[in-house]
């Protein structure tokens, strides 16, 4: 179903659009599905891919609540990796439009 969606998506959908790469799995040795499979696919699509990815095993959250502090700290260095393109994005989208 993954990859189905995305066959439906532009080549240029995504082109310069900030992306934070996130994934669940059930065990630590999946991570490398971010790296491996992710960050292709989105550099495909000319995304803008933050540096840092984000991966959460089975026991590094509850349902919807996170139990890991360490994936609050890849959460917030992921948002600081972002947030400074998609202002600077927004701002040079918002000189083009005027």
């Amino acid at each position: 179903m993954f990859k189905h969606f995305f066959d439906l998506v532009d080549q240029y959908a995504l082109a310069n659009t900030p992306v934070i790469l996130a994934a669940t799995g059930g065990s630590d040795r999946h991570a490398l599905v971010l790296d491996h499979a992710l960050r292709p696919l989105f550099a495909f699509f000319q995304a803008f891919t933050a540096p840092v990815g984000i991966y959460l095993s089975s026991g590094d959250f509850d349902g919807t609540t996170i139990l890991n502090p360490e994936v609050f700290e890849r959460i917030e260095m992921a948002a600081n990796d972002v947030l400074p393109v998609a202002r600077m994005l927004a701002e040079r989208n918002r000189t083009v439009l005027t």
